[in-house]
C-alpha cells in the first residue's frame, strides 16, 4: 500500500511529541536549579512549562485517538505560547533580550510542515507583525542588533515555508506516480486493488452493489508484431482515452496490466451493466489509430462483467475471478463481445 502524505506527517508528529516532552522537562530542571533566576521569575516559568507539558501530553493523546488536526493545532500552539509567555515574563522582570523572540520561528516551521501553505504564511505574517510591533514600540531593543535579528527571523520563516512547499509538492508527485500508469495516465493496478477493497467494504453494509468490467484488447500481440511496440502503446493510449470518455466521473477506470483494463461502476442494475459493456465493445469498432502515417483499424475488445451482488462475488478476489471467467467466456465465444459470468457456467 502506498504511503499518503498525511501518514508521513502523522509519523513525524508522533516523534515530535516525545522530543518536545524531553525538551520541556530539561527546561523545567534548569529553571528549578538556576540560582540566577529570581523566585517570581522561577514561579512564572514553572507555571508556563507545566502548562506546555499538559498541552504536549494532550496533543499526543489526541493523535493516538486520530484527532490529527486538533493535535497539529495544539502542537503549533505549544512553541507559540512558550515564546510569547517567555517574552511576557522577561518584560515583567525588566529583561530585554532578543533571544526569546528567536523561538517564534518554531511554530512557523511546524505550521509549514503540518498545515497548508496559506495557513503557514498567515501565521508567519502575524508573527512578523508582532515582532515588528515590539521592536518599534520598545526603544530599549534599538540598542541591540535588531537588524540582524529581523533578517534572521525573516530568512528562517521564508525558507521554512518555501522548503516545505517544495517537499509537499514532491510528495504529491510521488503519490501520483504510485497510483498512475505512466503510459495511459489511468490509475494503475495497485490503485484498482485498493479502491476495489475499499468500495466493497463501504457498500456491503448499505446493501448497494458494484459493477466490474474487465477488458482485454483482442489480437493485441498481432498489433505489436505487425506495427511494433510503439504502435501497440499508441493503441493502448487510444483505448484508455476512449474509456475515459465513455464512463462518467463516478466510475473508476484503471489499466490492470498489459492490454487489460478494469472499470468499477457504482450502483448499477444488471441490465444496465450488460448494455454499458456491450455499448463499449461497439464503440471501439469506430476507433482508428494513426501511427507513422499508417492507420491501425479493426481494433476490438472483449469484456467480462459481474456485479458484487452475484453469488460468489462478495470479496475482491472472487469478484475479480468471476470477471476473469466472464472475459474468458467472451474470448472463447469469438471475442469482440461482452459477456457476464452467468451467461456461461463453464470457467477456464
Amino acid at each position: 500500500m502506498h504511503i499518503q502524505p498525511i501518514e508521513i506527517q502523522k509519523k513525524m508528529l508522533f516523534y515530535i511529541h516525545p522530543c518536545m516532552l524531553v525538551a520541556l522537562l530539561i527546561s523545567l530542571l534548569a529553571v528549578l536549579n538556576l540560582s540566577a533566576v529570581g523566585q517570581q521569575e522561577r514561579t512564572e516559568y514553572v507555571f508556563l512549562i507545566s502548562i506546555l507539558l499538559v498541552l504536549v501530553l494532550g496533543a499526543g493523546i489526541l493523535l493516538k485517538l486520530n484527532f490529527y488536526l486538533i493535535s497539529v493545532i495544539l502542537t503549533i500552539l505549544i512553541p507559540l505560547i512558550g515564546t510569547w509567555y517567555s517574552i511576557y515574563i522577561n518584560l515583567l522582570e525588566g529583561v530585554y533580550e532578543l533571544i526569546p523572540l528567536c523561538y517564534g520561528v518554531i511554530p512557523i516551521m511546524l505550521a509549514s510542515i503540518f498545515l497548508p501553505t496559506f495557513a503557514a504564511a498567515v501565521l508567519m505574517i502575524l508573527q512578523l507583525v508582532a515582532f515588528g510591533f515590539i521592536l518599534v514600540t520598545m526603544p530599549v531593543f534599538h540598542t541591540q542588533n535588531w537588524a540582524s535579528f529581523s533578517i534572521f527571523i525573516l530568512f528562517v520563516c521564508t525558507l521554512s515555508i518555501v522548503a516545505n512547499t517544495l517537499i509537499n509538492n514532491q510528495l504529491q508527485q510521488l503519490k501520483k506516480l504510485a497510483i498512475q500508469d505512466y503510459l495511459t495516465g489511468l490509475f494503475n493496478r495497485r490503485y484498482f486493488e485498493e479502491t476495489l477493497s475499499i468500495k466493497l467494504m463501504r457498500i456491503q453494509p448499505e446493501r448497494r452493489n458494484l459493477g466490474l468490467i474487465l477488458i482485454d484488447i483482442d489480437h493485441f500481440k498481432e498489433i505489436n508484431d505487425s506495427y511494433g511496440h510503439d504502435a501497440g502503446d499508441a493503441v493502448l493510449t487510444s483505448v484508455a482515452n476512449l474509456l475515459i470518455d465513455h464512463f462518467d466521473l463516478s466510475c473508476t477506470v484503471c489499466r490492470y496490466g498489459g492490454d487489460e483494463f478494469t472499470v468499477l461502476i457504482p450502483q448499477i442494475s444488471p441490465p444496465k451493466l450488460a448494455s454499458t459493456a456491450q455499448a463499449l465493445v461497439e464503440r471501439v469498432h469506430s476507433l482508428s489509430v494513426m501511427y507513422k502515417g499508417k492507420s491501425i483499424d479493426n481494433i476490438s475488445i472483449s469484456a467480462g462483467y459481474v456485479l458484487s451482488t452475484e453469488q460468489c462475488c462478495t470479496t475482491p478476489k472472487t469478484l475479480l475471478e468471476s470477471a476473469d471467467i466472464a472475459l474468458y467466456n467472451a474470448k472463447k465465444a469469438g471475442k469482440d463481445r461482452a459477456m457476464g459470468r452467468t451467461e456461461s457456467n463453464q470457467g477456464p
